[in-house]
């Protein structure tokens, strides 16, 4: 087949689709905290609880790897995912409206879980196939998907802000579905070659005596570049610290004197740094790998010393500016993922980084249970984060040749 020049129409459309689905995402996640509040009552144990339910299918995705990777028609598997989100938003609503049990709502909120993570790996190989595994068309479509995604999630949370009430929750329920509906007509739409799996994982069923095998057999895929491996464990570990500082921002503020209702201010400020750097990050022509030595030395040394300034301009400034490579990191690490694995890997690999990130989020959230100093938190993972650039650093001196490629060997291959 000719291989295409410009982005394709089915790119166009995968993309459309996903930036409407991540607001219907955003909006979800909010109504759903929200209602269980405003409608349940929830207290900080059960926002705990629900928080970990969300957690839980990102965590254990990586046990669904062996049947991601065998799917060929992937349009086909995304519509049905599609479905399954319209049906889980469906019960999920009912269950609101007539104000069942809360164990209905967390267990809808386990399935939409589930669900979305099928949703996010069959993505992350369906977008290079629309534009028929060129690699220069995925540079490219990673950056559009990158900043599209960036700027609806954004968006939605600015507009749900002024529109979400006890009047109005419902309502925003009922537009989600809609959302989602229009995601999925807009899929219908996307063709894209059926993928011959049989290089990868050949022919054989998975069933119960074989499963192990294949699992592992993705597992030995996912850590096969190592380069690749070091950044995905180093970037999972300190997005997990970063989620905290921005878990801890109020505390942060009122600890350095900021005053509390210049939040909004603040959280505008991280927003709008991720915003730009999604936004620029396609003018950086840095190797992917390299990147990360400038980012984790600029951003640790920001986070270190950024508790201590007593220049408020100054500080924000530097916020700003961390903010901003943070925008630009999300951007290079994804070019990175399809740098580092074939196109028929990506979605399950995605499941397995998936779960690194997870774990290291949810291990990074029980930080405060050793220390409750603010100042001490952001200067430690301040120094965390330059070490890490210091270490990646030292690795490209030592290994100056070492290129990241993602003609890597199908070690799925050689199980049986």
């Amino acid at each position: 087949m000719t291989q295409p020049t410009k982005l394709t129409s089915a790119f166009w459309l995968l993309i459309s689709g996903n930036a409407i689905y991540t607001a219907a995402q955003v909006l979800y996640s909010i109504i759903i905290s929200y209602v269980l509040v405003i409608q349940y009552h929830a207290d900080a144990k059960i926002l705990s609880l629900y928080g970990a339910i969300i957690l839980l299918p990102q965590i254990l995705g990586f046990l669904a790897s062996p049947w991601i990777i065998k799917i060929k028609k992937y349009t086909q598997a995304l519509l049905i995912v599609m479905v399954l989100t319209t049906i889980g938003l469906l019960l999920q609503i009912t269950v609101i409206v007539v104000n069942l049990s809360l164990v209905y709502v967390l267990t809808i909120a386990l399935f939409d879980g589930i669900v979305s993570v099928f949703n996010r790996s069959i993505n992350f190989t369906l977008m290079p196939k629309t534009l028929h595994d060129n690699e220069k068309l995925v540079t490219k479509g990673v950056d559009l998907s990158y900043w599209s995604g960036t700027v609806f999630s954004i968006l939605t949370s600015l507009i749900i802000a002024f529109i979400l009430n006890k009047n109005t929750y419902r309502w925003v329920l009922i537009l989600i579905v809609l959302l989602v509906i229009i995601a999925t007509a807009l899929y219908v739409f996307i063709k894209v070659e059926d993928v011959n799996q049989t290089h990868i994982n050949g022919e054989q069923r998975i069933n119960v005596k074989n499963y192990i095998d294949k699992l592992f057999a993705e597992l030995l895929v996912f850590l096969s570049p190592k380069k690749v491996v070091v950044i995905i464990f180093m970037e999972g570990f300190l997005g997990g610290l970063t989620g905290l500082l921005l878990t801890l921002l109020p505390l942060s503020m009122k600890a350095i004197g900021i005053p509390i209702a210049m939040f909004t201010v603040v959280k505008a400020m991280q927003e709008g740094g991720d915003l730009i750097g999604s936004s620029i990050a396609p003018l950086f022509k840095i190797k992917t790998s390299k990147f990360f030595i400038f980012d984790y030395i600029l951003t640790g040394a920001i986070f270190a010393v950024l508790p201590f300034l007593k220049n408020i301009f100054l500080q924000a400034m530097l916020f700003l500016i961390a903010f901003i490579v943070i925008g630009i990191s999300g951007n290079i690490f994804n070019k990175l993922i399809y740098e580092g694995y074939s196109y028929d890997q990506v979605g399950a690999v995605n499941t397995w980084s998936t779960a690194v990130f997870s774990i290291f989020g949810l291990l990074a959230m029980t930080i405060p249970l050793f220390t409750s100093n603010v100042k001490e938190i952001w200067t430690i993972i301040g120094i965390i984060t330059f070490i890490f650039g210091v270490l990646l650093c030292i690795m490209n001196l030592k290994k100056p040749n070492t290129a990241i490629s993602k003609k890597q060997t199908n070690i799925t291959d050689n199980v049986a």
